[in-house]
C-alpha cells in the first residue's frame, strides 16, 4: 500500500474556522488496491485541497466542497496516549468500489501533529480486502502495512509516547496471535493533543478530476471497546461526538459510550 512511486503528496491548507479545528482530522491516504487509476484519501474535514503531484506532470484535484466522512469520537485535550479494541467489520458483497477505515489516532487542532493506526477495508472487483497500518504527519497520511487481517478478527492498537519525541504504535491481531511494533521520531508538537477513535469514508482522488466520496463500506457495524487515553479509560464529558451523512444519505453515528467501549452504527 502507499502513494506511487512517482507521486508525493503535499498537505491542505488548515482550515482557520474555530468552529471546525476540533473537527479537522488529517486521514490517512492509500493507493487504492487493484485499480490503477485511484488513490484513495481520507480527506480533511472542511475540504482542504490535497495536491498530489506526479514527476511528469501536476495536477490540484479539489476536494472543496467535500462533506464530513468520519465518525466517532474526539477527547480533549492533551492525550500522549489513547487505545482500543474491535471487531474487524465484515463487508457486504458490493456492485461497486468501497471502502472504510476505523482507527484510532492523537491529532492537534492545527494539524502540525497526527498519528494513527488501524485497520482498512476496501471492496474492488468484487473482491474484498482487509489490512493493518499506521501513518503520520511526516508520511501525509500514507498508509503503512501493518498485516493482513480478516473479517471477524479481534484487533488492539495502541499509540503511545515513549520518549520526548519518540512514540510506539502497536497493533495486534488477538485472533491470529500476531503483533507488531514500529517506533518512530515525531519531534512534532504534540502539546493539547485530541484523542480520536474513527469510522471513516475514504474519497478516491482521480487524476485531472475532482475528488469524491467512495461509498461508504456497507458492514454489520464495527463494535470498539476498551477505550483508553493517558492509560485510563476517558471521562464522558471530556468526549465529543461525531457523525456525518455518506452520499446516499445513510447517516453514521456512534452509540453511546456505555463501559469504555461504543459501536458504530452504520445502516
Amino acid at each position: 500500500m502507499g502513494l506511487y512511486e512517482d507521486e508525493a503528496l503535499q498537505p491542505g491548507s488548515p482550515d482557520p474556522g474555530p468552529d471546525r479545528r476540533r473537527r479537522r482530522l488529517l486521514g490517512w491516504v492509500a493507493q487504492h488496491p487493484r485499480a490503477s487509476k485511484y488513490v484513495a484519501a481520507l480527506v480533511l474535514l472542511g475540504g482542504s485541497a490535497v495536491a498530489l503531484v506526479s514527476s511528469t506532470t501536476n495536477w490540484n484535484p479539489s476536494t472543496n466542497g467535500l462533506p464530513p466522512n468520519q465518525a466517532g469520537y474526539l477527547w480533549c485535550c492533551g492525550a500522549s496516549q489513547v487505545a482500543a479494541t474491535w471487531e474487524v467489520p465484515q463487508l457486504m458483497p458490493a456492485s461497486v468500489q468501497s471502502a472504510e477505515g476505523v482507527w484510532i489516532g492523537l491529532q492537534t487542532n492545527s494539524g502540525s501533529f497526527f498519528l494513527q493506526v488501524g485497520t482498512q477495508d476496501n471492496e474492488t472487483d468484487f473482491s474484498p480486502q482487509y489490512e493493518g497500518f499506521w501513518s503520520n504527519g511526516p508520511l501525509h497520511g500514507a498508509p503503512m502495512n501493518l498485516g493482513d487481517v480478516h473479517p471477524g478478527d479481534v484487533v488492539h492498537a495502541v499509540l503511545d509516547l515513549s520518549g520526548s519525541s519518540q512514540w510506539s504504535i502497536t497493533f495486534s491481531d488477538q485472533t491470529q496471535h500476531w503483533s507488531h511494533t514500529r517506533v518512530v521520531s515525531y519531534a512534532a508538537p504534540y502539546a493539547h493533543a485530541l484523542a480520536e477513535w474513527i469510522e471513516e469514508d475514504p474519497a478516491e482522488v482521480v487524476p485531472f478530476q475532482k475528488a469524491q466520496l467512495f461509498v461508504m463500506a456497507k458492514t454489520h457495524g464495527t463494535h470498539m471497546s476498551n477505550l483508553r487515553v493517558n492509560g485510563e479509560p476517558p471521562g464522558l464529558f471530556d468526549l465529543q461526538p461525531e457523525s456525518f451523512v455518506d452520499g446516499s444519505h445513510t447517516n453514521f453515528s456512534p452509540s453511546a459510550v456505555a463501559h469504555d467501549s461504543f459501536r458504530f452504527i452504520p445502516w
